[in-house]
């Protein structure tokens, strides 16, 4: 992710990485962190999310691929397990940010990342 990102900040001798295989790695370190959760990782899930948090937070700033971001959020709410009251905040406020439309199947992952934050404070 890190070559990405300077791929695309225009440094030189980067190569080019397309933004399908960026979204399909966060998809696959949600799914990973799933596993890490249930096998008794939850600190190391935890740094996971942190650093997705971070590129979350800086997706508009940083103008994003829609798609990438999507991938990082679903990779958040699969993540949600190990930091819920930190990830439900980052994923809100990339919500009221985005000036895209978000779709159902999102809005729906957020809401039960929101509910499942509710229920941890219960």
């Amino acid at each position: 992710m890190d070559k990405w990102i300077k791929c695309r900040k225009g440094h030189p001798n980067i190569a080019y990485i397309p933004d399908i295989i960026i979204a399909s790695a966060l998809r696959l370190i949600g799914r990973l962190g799933q596993l890490g959760l249930k096998e008794g990782f939850p600190s190391a899930v935890k740094n996971i999310s942190t650093v997705i948090g971070m590129f979350i937070q800086h997706a508009q700033d940083e103008d994003i691929p829609w798609g990438v971001q999507l991938a990082a959020v679903y990779a958040l709410c699969d993540l949600s397990p190990s930091n819920r009251a930190e990830i439900s905040k980052i994923l809100e406020a990339w919500r009221r940010e985005t000036a895209r439309s978000v779709p159902a199947a999102v809005l729906g992952a957020l809401d039960e990342v929101g509910a499942l934050c509710v229920e941890g404070r219960g």
